[in-house]
């Protein structure tokens, strides 16, 4: 009878999203499912092109490079042209860059083209997160990005999965072409969709809006300190499985195992959570839930036994769940008329700037601090950017959903 009750409240989560919310979320899982290329390039290009590990670290700097410039045309774009058109089109024009990639040579070619395709893919997402957000409306936005936020996730279960059975047999072009094919898949999924995603995106409307995003310093300041968390999180990409191979001498399936239960409590718990939460204000979970990520990060020197650093990270994920559907609901709050995209847009840029610096910054910590100095840092880095969020909350509405009017930068910096 629980599981039963369980299982009706599960489905009950997700009632009331829009049609059209689902067939997106389609497009992503379709999209994210041939996800590979980026997690194989180092070694397609170590292994099959003759870069050095130096030469391939730098492609992936350009990778990064594109994915930044990607973030800003894509929500530029979804102002002036629309969101379905965006989408749409950066799938279709990364789907044929991903398949014409595998077919060229050259530092200087290759160069050129991996900075284009990841421009052309990484546009896709500020226009997909602004066609949720003005699919789900305002009450049931943090659902949406959790809808959203499940779709990515079980499409990277797929792809760097299928794309590793690839690279183990050799096949590096059967990366390419799966890339190349679901993109295109997704992109005619997406053509299929009727309307426009226009409703706060019209065409040629930014020019008319009011003043520019850059000049909304609660939201500027929102993002630095987003900026901050996810520099934080992104230590589960790197650092965090080298110090639990190296310092706690866990083997590849153990750390395996932390993983998927990051991904089953994400998958069986996050959009209950949000459905709960859907009516507060979101600055009120994201900084409680920061606080969570930071305190995991910083309890590793002293998680001696597999089942505490477990405890540890169903504690981080249940963190992340308070902090990433929220983020995105707030953020989509800001918006005004014909600015949906830019808003959007820089939203997606902190992430990619965030995939950008957070490895480097963190192995060069990692060895300056020591693993056990590191982890304590890590989780101080956390404390201030939650304080931060404590501070807009504070100076916000208090316990009220709505995120507040734009202020000036200046009269922000000054609360802070």
């Amino acid at each position: 009878m629980q599981m039963k009750n369980w299982i009706r409240r599960y489905a009950d989560a997700f009632s009331g999203l829009p049609g059209r919310a689902w067939w997106m979320a389609l497009v992503v899982l379709v999209n994210r499912s041939g996800g590979m290329v980026f997690f194989f390039l180092p070694l397609y290009l170590t292994s099959q092109k003759g870069f050095s590990v130096v030469e391939a670290g730098r492609m992936v700097s350009v990778w990064g490079l594109g994915s930044l410039a990607g973030s800003y045309i894509g929500g530029w774009l979804s102002d002036r042209l629309g969101t379905k058109a965006v989408q749409a089109a950066s799938l279709a024009a990364s789907g044929a860059g991903f398949i014409v990639l595998g077919f060229l040579d050259g530092p200087a070619v290759l160069t050129a083209a991996v900075f284009l395709v990841s421009l052309l893919s990484e546009s896709f997402r500020p226009a997909n997160i602004t066609a949720f957000a003005e699919a789900c409306g305002e009450e049931r936005r943090a659902r949406g990005f959790t809808l959203l936020r499940l779709a990515n996730n079980l499409g990277f279960a797929v792809g760097p999965v299928l794309g590793g059975f690839f690279a183990a047999s050799g096949c590096y072009a059967c990366l390419f072409w799966a890339d190349g094919l679901t993109s295109l898949a997704a992109a005619a999924v997406m053509i299929r969709l009727p309307g426009g995603g226009r409703s706060a995106s019209r065409p040629g409307s930014a020019s008319k809006s009011g003043p520019s995003v850059l000049r909304d310093g609660r939201l500027l300041a929102f993002l630095g300190f987003l900026f901050c968390v996810t520099l934080m999180f992104c230590q589960i990409f790197g650092t965090w499985s080298l110090y639990l191979k190296n310092v706690r001498g866990l083997a590849e399936s153990r750390i395996g195992l932390l993983m998927t239960v990051n991904a089953l409590m994400i998958v069986l718990m996050e959009m209950p959570l949000m459905k709960r939460i859907e009516r507060e204000n979101p600055l009120r979970f994201i900084r409680f839930g920061t606080v969570l990520v930071a305190l995991a990060f910083a309890s590793l020197p002293w998680m001696g036994r597999f089942a505490l650093i477990l405890a540890a990270t169903a504690v981080m994920t249940t963190g992340e769940m308070m902090i990433f559907s929220p983020s995105s609901s707030w953020v989509a709050g800001r918006v005004t008329e014909g600015r949906t995209g830019s808003v959007m847009g820089l939203y997606s840029l902190t992430f990619s700037m965030a995939l950008v610096v957070a490895p480097a910054a963190g192995t060069w910590s990692y060895d300056r601090l020591g693993p056990d100095g590191f982890w304590p840092a890590v989780g101080g880095f956390g404390l201030m950017a939650a304080a931060g969020f404590s501070i807009l909350y504070r100076k916000g509405n208090g316990k009220s959903a709505q995120p507040g009017p734009a202020e000036p930068v200046e009269a922000v910096l000054t609360e802070l």
